[in-house]
C-alpha cells in the first residue's frame, strides 16, 4: 500500500517528522546557535547542508561563527551588504567630508571622492594583512563614482551636487560584495531567494521573523494598490505567495529543519515569529518541538556616577539661570536625570543632532519660541 508521500510528489513534507523551533534573544545568539547546530547536524557530505538566513545583515557574524574546525569546504552565496563593511564608515566620512567643496562643480566633487578611494585602495594594497572583501567593496564604491561621474561628463546626469551626494549614498546602500566560491561543494550558506529549485537534507533558517520571511514588501510603484488589483497587476499579496512557496519547497524534502527566530525588542516593539512558524504550528503533521535560547548578556556591576556639588559648580549654576529662568525641559531633564542635567547646563556639554528632512518637535518649537 503506497503511502501518502509516494502517491502525489507535492506530498513530500509528510516525510519530515519533527521540526524544531528555536527562540532567540538577539541576532548574535542566532549566530552563537548556529555553531553548536553544525557540530551536530553537518552531513557527511557537506553540500547536503544550508544555513538560510531570512536577515542578510546576519552573514558576518554567522561567517564568524562556523566552526571552520569541522568544515572542509564552504561556499556563500549571498552577497555581504556595503553598510556591514568596514570600508561603509570611510565612504560616509569622505562624502561628508567633500561636503565643504559643493561649490566647486559636479565633476570637481566626483573626482575628489574617486580619488580618495583609490588612495585608500593602494595604502590598503601596502598591508601584508587585508581582508578581501574590503578591497572589493573599494572596487565597487569606485565603479559607482566613476559611472555618475561618465554621466556627468556626457551631459546625461544634470543634477546639483546635494543631489549627486544622496544618490551616490542610495547606489553605495544598495551595493552589496560578492563572495567567490564553488557551488557543488561545501557548506551552503544562502539567502532565501537563492535556495530556489534546491534541496537539502539539514536545514537550519535564522531570522524566521515577521518582516523576513516574508520580507517587508516595498511599493515601487505610483500606481495604488486598488487598480493593482483590478487590471491583475502584481500586488502584495502576490509578493508573499511567492516567499511562501520558496518556503514550504525548500523543506519539502529535508530530513531536519530547525527555524531560529529572534524574540527580543526593537525599541518599543516586541519581535514575532513568522506567520509560516504559526502555518507550520496548525498543519503540520508530525512533531514541532520548541527550545529557548538563554540570553548571553550578564549583569556587570557598573560604579555610580557621582559629581559633588562645589563652589565652582554653584557659582556656573547661578551664572546659568541667573538672567534665563529654568525651561520645562531642563526641569524634566533634572527629574529624569541629575547627572544628564549637570553635563548638560552647567558643563554646557551637547550632543550632535542628526540632519533630518522633517521638522523635528524640538526644532519646531524652538521656531515657535522665537517667531
Amino acid at each position: 500500500e503506497k503511502s501518502l508521500s509516494e502517491e502525489s510528489p507535492y506530498n513530500n513534507l509528510c516525510r519530515l517528522s519533527r521540526i524544531d523551533i528555536v527562540s532567540a534573544p538577539t541576532d548574535s545568539a542566532q549566530a552563537s546557535y548556529a555553531h553548536d547546530w553544525l557540530c551536530e547536524n553537518l552531513t557527511d557530505n557537506e553540500q547536503e547542508t544550508a544555513v538560510v538566513l531570512a536577515d542578510e545583515k546576519l552573514i558576518m557574524p554567522v561567517l564568524h561563527a562556523l566552526p571552520m574546525e569541522n568544515i572542509r569546504d564552504i561556499n556563500v552565496t549571498m552577497g555581504m551588504p556595503m553598510t556591514e563593511t568596514t570600508v561603509w564608515q570611510f565612504l560616509q566620512g569622505i562624502i561628508d567630508n567633500e561636503q565643504d567643496t559643493l561649490d566647486t562643480g559636479q565633476l570637481e566633487w566626483l573626482r575628489g571622492i574617486s580619488t580618495a578611494i583609490d588612495s585608500k585602495g593602494l595604502e590598503m594594497k601596502r598591508l601584508e594583512h587585508r581582508l578581501q572583501e574590503e578591497e572589493e567593496a573599494l572596487y565597487r564604491a569606485h565603479l559607482a563614482v566613476n559611472s555618475l561621474i561618465r554621466l556627468v561628463e556626457e551631459g546625461t546626469l544634470k543634477a546639483s551636487c546635494k543631489l549627486i551626494s544622496r544618490l551616490l549614498t542610495t547606489i553605495l546602500k544598495g551595493t552589496t560584495i560578492p563572495f567567490h566560491g564553488e557551488p557543488a561543494r561545501g557548506l551552503q550558506v544562502m539567502g532565501v531567494l537563492e535556495t530556489r529549485n534546491l534541496d537539502f537534507r539539514h536545514l537550519l533558517l535564522l531570522s524566521t521573523n515577521e518582516g523576513m520571511l516574508p520580507k517587508q514588501p516595498s511599493e515601487v510603484s505610483f500606481i495604488p494598490f486598488s487598480l493593482r488589483k483590478a487590471f491583475g497587476l502584481t500586488t502584495i499579496e502576490r509578493q508573499t505567495a511567492v516567499y511562501a512557496y520558496y518556503f514550504y519547497r525548500l523543506i519539502q524534502r529535508a530530513e531536519r529543519v530547525t527555524l531560529v527566530y529572534n524574540n527580543g525588542t526593537d525599541g518599543m516593539t516586541k519581535k514575532e515569529p513568522s506567520r509560516f512558524i504559526t502555518q507550520l504550528e496548525v498543519e503540520f503533521r508530525g512533531e514541532i518541538r520548541h527550545y529557548a535560547l538563554q540570553s548571553e548578556n550578564r549583569a556587570s556591576i557598573v560604579e555610580p556616577i557621582s559629581v559633588e556639588q562645589t563652589a565652582e559648580t554653584k557659582r556656573k549654576l547661578v551664572e546659568r539661570f541667573s538672567c534665563k529662568p529654568l525651561s520645562p525641559t531642563a526641569i524634566n531633564d533634572y527629574f529624569t536625570c541629575r547627572l544628564k542635567f549637570y553635563l548638560k547646563y552647567i558643563e554646557g556639554l551637547k550632543y550632535d543632532e542628526e540632519d533630518t528632512e522633517e521638522v523635528t518637535p524640538t526644532q519646531f518649537g524652538t521656531v515657535f519660541h522665537h517667531s
